[in-house]
């Protein structure tokens, strides 16, 4: 019930590009429960090699997959000692099987990637990558712990410096219950290191372009972490009353948030419009506003003074060069439609489209240091509709002369 009622899944659930969550969480589950039960009967190799190729299967499911190899770690650390009859190198091979795989699978992405634009080159310094994965790791924890307000945006620059307390109480949570492992068998330090381990790959140590640094999606396989943290809790209470007083104090007001969240989903193209008034400075919610809405109504100044609102510069002066560029090939379009295109049209609208280039290459230019790479997102989102809406543009451009 703790489960399924997080208000976390809604986005996973409800989004079909989030359907890849959900296929390498539930693959890593069972890749944990099929070595867990080899590990309880001998740790056979047949169930080590299931769990390797579960393991690969979550893998290309989604890149994050990757991260469960070390909540398998954790799990064989954990049972070492338990079984001393078993060989060594039994237990060294099924280690390290679980480590190719992801090797593997690791060497695939990173060229995907690469290819795809995905993986972007962004080195802000040391001190701002370690600031951004502890806001990072905050945000992630907030929204596990304190799911609400839930969107589809979480600008993590929004926290306070407080985020270094959070991140760094987490990270101490984590090592005390990896301790507690190598001496004890309890659930609740398991359920703790499989809250967390996931974020490892969206802590943006090795930079990758989202739309958002912290998003409910990330946290599917988290939730049964904490799941398991709370069913070890309520067993400790040993009383049927007191487990069901907190199963509902709990599960209630989750599923009161989860029912509203499903219903905002429902609503489709509202949603969006939703995320903007509740995160109105956000440069994505902004984008979000601009393209889809004011651009199709053709509110152009309106979409200015909304696009010089987004704090980075050359994001502002991207989104500017695209509304300038939608006014002027409205204009060449109107003209076109009354008959012939006036040279002084098409030549307007040449010239906002190597504006929007011009803008975007600065862009590009600067996600090499900056921190928030969410940016990187705004760019690819102007440059992809630039595509879409003005594929045509080098034939009418090719076809004006230069003066």
């Amino acid at each position: 019930m703790l489960f399924v009622v997080h208000p976390a899944h809604v986005e996973a659930a409800a989004w079909v590009a989030s359907r890849k969550d959900l296929m390498a969480g539930a693959i890593g589950f069972l890749a944990a429960a099929t070595l867990a039960r080899g590990l309880r009967t001998g740790w056979p190799y047949r169930y080590g090699l299931s769990a390797a190729v579960l393991l690969l299967l979550a893998c290309f499911s989604k890149a994050a997959g990757m991260a469960q190899v070390l909540f398998l770690t954790t799990l064989i650390v954990a049972a070492w000692r338990q079984d001393p009859e078993v060989a060594t190198e039994r237990k060294i091979a099924t280690l390290m099987l679980l480590w190719v795989v992801v090797v593997f699978a690791a060497i695939v992405h990173m060229k995907v990637a690469e290819t795809t634009g995905i993986r972007i080159e962004n080195h802000p310094g040391g001190m701002a990558v370690f600031d951004r994965a502890s806001r990072i790791f905050s945000m992630l924890g907030g929204l596990l712990l304190l799911p609400h307000p839930m969107g589809l945006y979480h600008d993590v620059y929004r926290m306070g410096e407080w985020h270094w307390l959070t991140s760094m109480a987490g990270v101490l949570l984590t090592l005390l219950a990896l301790a507690v492992l190598c001496v004890r068998r309890v659930l609740w330090p398991l359920g703790v290191v499989l809250a967390v381990v996931p974020w490892a790959v969206y802590l943006q140590l090795i930079p990758f372009t989202t739309w958002s640094m912290a998003s409910e999606r990330f946290l599917f396989v988290s939730v049964g972490g904490l799941a398991i943290v709370l069913v070890d809790v309520m067993g400790c209470l040993a009383q049927p009353r007191r487990i069901i007083a907190l199963l509902l104090m709990i599960s209630v007001p989750m599923a009161l948030i989860t029912w509203k969240r499903v219903g905002e989903w429902e609503l489709g193209t509202t949603l969006r419009a939703l995320e903007y008034e509740r995160q109105p400075e956000f440069h994505n919610a902004i984008r979000d506003q601009i393209l889809p809405v004011l651009l199709s109504k053709q509110q152009y100044l309106e979409a200015e003074t909304l696009a010089r609102r987004v704090h980075r510069g050359y994001g502002a002066a991207a989104l500017l060069a695209l509304v300038h560029a939608e006014s002027a090939f409205t204009e060449w379009d109107k003209s076109r439609a009354a008959g012939p295109p006036t040279p002084a049209s098409g030549l307007t609208y040449c010239l906002a489209m190597t504006s929007v280039r011009h803008a975007l290459s600065v862009g590009y230019a600067q996600i090499l240091g900056e921190p928030d790479v969410s940016y990187n997102n705004l760019l690819r989102s102007i440059e992809r509709q630039t595509k879409i809406r003005f594929g045509y543009a080098p034939g009418i451009c090719g076809a004006i002369p230069a003066t």
